[in-house]
């Protein structure tokens, strides 16, 4: 299982944090992409480490490499 967690909007809140399951790195790719052009629209950041697909490369790159409560003081402090 690939897991991708969301924070949603400019300055989000634990609530506006999402995790989502996936059962392959190119299902979760697809999702990031449809949240990629979303941007501009609709604020996010992919919060965790980087996701690797079964070769070992990265396929989707973190925004914080953090838990969810280390990222939303970050963003409450102005540092995310």
């Amino acid at each position: 299982m690939i897991k991708v967690t969301i924070a949603w909007g400019e300055h989000p809140t634990k609530d506006q944090v999402q995790t989502y399951t996936f059962n392959t790195t190119r299902d979760a790719e697809h999702f990031v992409w449809g949240a990629n052009e979303s941007n501009g629209w609709a604020e996010y950041a992919v919060i965790g480490p980087d996701i690797k697909d079964d070769k070992g490369y990265v396929v989707i790159t973190s925004e914080y490499d953090g838990t969810i409560d280390e990222y939303i003081t970050a963003v409450e402090e102005g540092r995310a």
